[in-house]
């Protein structure tokens, strides 16, 4: 993986810097959660073995979802497929990238153009006290 960039992983993953949330949901997702040093930080983590989890969510506004072109140094920008979203003095600007997803895969695949990114705040329906935690899923 390069540094920045993320990646796809084969389980769901669910970190927090709450040693004690981290423990709540290892009861309710079935693994054990592991602890570790993040940027000086306290981090647990848990991977569960969870096929599905059922979820709260304040309406629609918690969905985000948006173009995002990587490079090996981390997110060069990101747009709504209409228009850029950052660095700020692109803000608003055409994105100019072809309407059409067919039109934007070949040119994303060779990392040219941006990846589709989707993040999804939620609270666990088992537990809503825990708090909110986010989804976020990109190519």
């Amino acid at each position: 993986m390069a540094e920045g960039r993320p990646h796809a992983l084969d389980t769901w993953r669910v970190t927090t810097d709450d040693a004690e949330v981290a423990a709540r949901v290892a009861t309710l997702l079935g693994r054990p959660a592991s602890a570790e040093r993040r940027g000086g930080e306290p981090a647990h983590e848990v991977l569960t073995k969870a096929e599905t989890v059922r979820v709260l969510m304040d309406g629609p506004d918690p969905v985000a979802a948006r173009m995002i072109l990587w490079s090996s140094r981390g997110m060069v920008h990101q747009c709504d497929g209409l228009e850029f979203l950052s660095p700020e003095e692109k803000k608003g600007k055409p994105c100019g990238y072809p309407p059409r997803l067919e039109g934007r895969k070949p040119a994303a695949r060779e990392g040219r153009d941006p990846t589709p990114s989707t993040s999804l705040t939620f609270r666990i329906a088992a537990e809503p006290a825990l708090g909110n935690f986010r989804f976020t899923t990109s190519p």
